[in-house]
């Protein structure tokens, strides 16, 4: 029998490394060969040092070059909550997410004083925070809607 690593050998032999492609879905760069899970001969498995269980191909055409957050995506591994976004519009989604850096605001003058730290610093950490968490959340919105329609 293929085990999962031999299998994801075999695709890099025949394909080449996934890097060297464009992510099937949103056109960046792909990091990942990701399993279509269509294939009509499934195997299962564990990954070398994880007891968990993952469904493979062996067959090199069953796998598709993804970028990270698109893989995510295919796999539902995605550690964001954007599920509380459904129905809404992309202006939507980012004027909720300014208005909660709004209320943090709010709250980190009395927490600098109680706790005895820099205000400066922490509205440096507590901006970065929002951009990333912005800009992730956004993207994962745009790309889901990509692959699946909508939320």
């Amino acid at each position: 029998m293929v085990t999962y690593e031999q299998a994801h050998h075999n695709i890099r032999r025949v394909r080449g490394p996934a890097s060297t492609h464009s992510c099937l879905n949103c056109g960046d760069p792909a990091a990942h060969w990701a399993y279509r899970n269509t294939s009509p001969v499934e195997l299962e498995g564990t990954l070398r040092g994880s007891s968990g269980m993952v469904r493979y191909s062996p067959d090199p055409a069953d796998y598709d070059p993804l970028c990270v957050m698109c893989h995510r995506i295919r796999d539902r591994q995605i550690a964001i909550d954007v599920w509380d976004w459904r129905g809404y519009t992309e202006e939507e989604v980012h004027e909720g997410m300014l208005e909660d850096f709004r209320v943090e605001l709010e709250d980190l003058h009395e927490i600098c004083d109680e706790e005895d730290l820099d205000y400066d610093e922490e509205l440096e950490e507590l901006t970065q925070h929002y951009i990333k968490k912005t800009h992730h959340t956004m993207q994962f919105v745009r790309r889901y809607r990509l692959m699946f329609g909508s939320l």
